[in-house]
Order: C-alpha cells, then structure tokens, then sequence
C-alpha cells in the first residue's frame, strides 16, 4: 500500500528496485518482453541490453538486442569484452536447467556492480519441462554442455539457500523484499506471475 492506496507492481520495481540503473549499463535477461524494459528506462539507465528467447510474443514496436537464450548469449566471443554494471534477472530462474551456472556465468563474465534477482521461494528447478534451445529458456544444458540426454527433475531450493549460494561469490545481498502480499499489489500483472515470489539486490564487494 502506498499512501494508504494499492500499488501497482510495475511502480514498486520503477520506484524502489530500479533506481540503482541511474547512469548504468544494463543487461537484461527475460525482459517479459519490454514490461520490464520499461520499467529500467524510466531511471535513466546508460543503455539497457536484452536477452529474450521469445521473439515471437515480443511487442512489434520493441525488440530484443538478443535472440536467444542466456546460456547462448555467453557462449558468443563478443561477450568477452561488453561489461555491464547491473544484471537484471527476474522471473527466470525457475524456468532453468541449470539457474546456478547461469548465475555463475553472470557473476564471473560480467562481474555486475549489482545483480537484480527475483525468484520463487522455493521452486527454482522446472525440469520436467524442459525443451530445446533456442525456442525458450529451458533446457540450458543442451547447448551450454553439449548433453543430449538431460536429467528432467523438479527440485526446490528456498530463499536463504540461493542467498548463502552467492554470497559465496564477492556478490553480497544488499536489499531485499519478499511477503508480496503485505504490500497490496492490486494489478491483474502481479495476480498472475509475481504472487509468492522474492527480489533480492546482491552488490558486488571486493
């Protein structure tokens, strides 16, 4: 509740999650196809690059920098030498192979100055749909790992254990909010794909 009035979800992430973009270099994984997008651009980032499998369901008037999923787009030799100070990772984790190497490759490729994540509280492995790339984000171990034959298992892994995870990398969290409910989100965007769900701004600290 803001002010004793519902809140948009889309105006919680604008206002208190995205301010950190200010001035940065934004990459994007899973932007929902410019919602989120947009949401970022409102803070006056240096650039926002986004990372989306599904072409086919984006706005017509916006377009991903990159097709494809995020495994792909590490794997390209250009990524070698484009930084970017603010990885954005919502809603993705849970449609993953593999979300820790992910998290991985993100940490040690681009080395953020925060990573932006959110998350179920406890599912983070859908497995047993997995599907080949390049079509949408499961099944990372096909491409990234060369595996043919790859193990379909729904397991949970819950908010303090993927925090403890990468806070063993120099990611540390600094903000976090979960209990969604509490704040009184009434928009139909929340309804259906945020309820139950965490954010959490891991900082990069030598």
């Amino acid at each position: 509740m803001e002010n004793g009035a519902p809140m948009k979800y889309k105006d919680f992430v604008t206002n208190d999650v995205f301010p950190v973009v200010e001035g940065k270099k934004v990459l994007e994984i899973g932007p929902l196809q410019g919602y989120l997008t947009k949401c970022i651009e409102e803070n006056n980032p240096a650039f926002v690059h986004t990372v989306e499998p599904a072409f086919n369901k984006w706005d017509t008037q916006r377009h991903p920098n990159y097709h494809g999923t995020a495994n792909d787009f590490f794997n390209e030799n250009y990524v070698d030498f484009l930084n970017f100070d603010v990885v954005v990772i919502m809603g993705v984790l849970y449609h993953l192979h593999s979300p820790f190497h992910l998290l991985e490759l993100i940490i040690n490729k681009c080395r953020p100055e925060y990573l932006i994540l959110e998350t179920s509280h406890a599912v983070v492995y859908a497995g047993s749909n997995i599907g080949r790339e390049p079509s949408n984000t499961l099944g990372n171990a096909y491409s990234d790992k060369g595996i043919n034959f790859p193990i379909k298992i729904n397991s949970a892994v819950v908010k303090q254990d993927i925090v403890t995870g990468i806070e063993t990398t120099p990611m540390k969290l600094y903000k976090y909010w979960d209990e969604y409910e509490k704040r009184g989100f009434d928009d139909e965007f929340y309804e259906k794909s945020k309820s139950g769900m965490w954010l959490g701004i891991f900082k990069w600290k030598n």
